[in-house]
């Protein structure tokens, strides 16, 4: 039974592999470049996959690992593979909406700003895609949400802390990730259950995305943060802070920017 579903899953993830060649990117709003390192990241998570799941056969036939173990393993591979597959779903529905919004240049807009954020960052741009809840980043597809259907000019700058959560992440260990760690550890008491430091971890990464945004796109991130956004009635999850906690973050950065001598 378990070689079955690895071998069925295998050729899901194999199915992938041509997908870039069967879509005409000439029906998209979108720059070719930034297309092409998007789904290589998706081809390489599957590409992964695929690896995962040859070792565990291969353990498994040389009676390396117990099928209790190969269970385990698979069902984490099955986890990581159906990400992969969402990512695709949610990749071509968010560009299809994008395909719809060309003539107010909504796309083109928050790309470009987008492409600000990553110089600042001496990272490489990305771009965004219309979604119903932009506080489900992602970080496989390097794409930033902007909530639909609020996609208009007064909400552009929040494409900035949406960016700031996949640049995050593609950091790696050291930087942002590093300060993420250090925030979530001073927040967790060290005998606090797992799942309380990684809840921290995700507040950190949310609040760390907006003195980003704030940062690189000052007053207007702000405004629209403040004004369209926001609650101060919002009940957080235990994972991501409060609107008012985010808000006085927000506030302090640009206090603190208006007081440096770099900014006057």
């Amino acid at each position: 039974m378990l070689q079955v579903r690895m071998e069925s899953l295998d050729r899901h993830l194999k199915s992938l592999e041509g997908w870039r060649q069967r879509l005409e990117l000439k029906t998209f709003c979108l720059d070719e470049e930034l297309w092409a390192a998007t789904i290589d990241v998706i081809h390489q998570g599957a590409m992964d996959q695929i690896e995962a799941l040859k070792e565990i056969s291969q353990e498994l036939a040389s009676e390396s690992i117990t099928e209790q173990d190969a269970w385990s393993r698979f069902y984490d591979v099955r986890t990581a593979s159906e990400v992969i597959f969402r990512e695709c779903i949610e990749l071509l529905g968010g560009l299809a909406l994008r395909d719809r919004f060309t003539d107010d240049h909504i796309c083109q807009f928050a790309d470009e700003l987008i492409r600000e954020n990553a110089r600042a960052l001496g990272r490489q741009a990305s771009f965004s895609i219309p979604a119903v809840d932009e506080t489900m980043y992602s970080t496989l597809r390097r794409v930033a949400r902007v909530s639909f259907p609020e996609w208009h000019l007064w909400t552009l700058p929040l494409v900035a802390h949406e960016y700031a959560q996949v640049a995050i992440e593609e950091a790696g260990k050291r930087g942002p990730l590093q300060l993420v760690d250090e925030l979530a550890t001073e927040w967790t008491d060290p005998d606090a259950p797992r799942e309380q430091f990684e809840n921290a971890r995700r507040k950190a990464r949310v609040l760390l995305a907006d003195a980003f945004a704030t940062y690189t796109t000052g007053p207007a991130y702000a405004c629209s943060a403040l004004l369209l956004r926001l609650s101060p009635v919002h009940r957080a999850p235990p994972e991501r802070p409060s609107d008012a906690e985010r808000a006085v973050l927000i506030l302090k950065v640009l206090q603190t920017m208006s007081e440096a001598e770099e900014w006057k």
